[in-house]
């Protein structure tokens, strides 16, 4: 699981990043692009919280049912103040997530 670019325009670029699990994809002021959920299994549940903890606002909330796919887009991109935190309901979801940070990713030791 990480990110993986796909395409560079300057200094930003576009970031996928896959989960099966909750978790916090990134950590400061973004764009949020698209959402896919797929349930390999059971029906599961994924929400996108604008949080760091997954406390703060939810703005996207999506359920798939057994071995569908579902997608959520938006072409200008959702500003997300805080960062991007993900539920996922069942290790059978996967959520992929894209992105443009507009701020640095901190990470640990930094």
């Amino acid at each position: 699981m990480g990110k993986e670019p796909i395409f560079s325009v300057g200094q930003q670029y576009t970031v996928i990043e896959l989960t099966t699990a909750t978790r916090l994809i990134f950590s400061g002021r973004c764009l949020l692009f698209g959402v896919l959920l797929s349930a390999d299994g059971d029906s599961v549940r994924s929400r996108v919280f604008d949080s760091r903890t997954g406390t703060g606002k939810e703005v996207l909330h999506l359920e798939a049912i057994d071995e569908t796919t579902v997608q959520w887009n938006c072409e200008r991109g959702a500003l997300m103040e805080n960062g991007i935190y993900v539920y996922v309901s069942a290790v059978e979801a996967h959520v992929s997530v894209s992105y443009i940070p507009l701020e640095k990713k901190s990470f640990r030791g930094e």
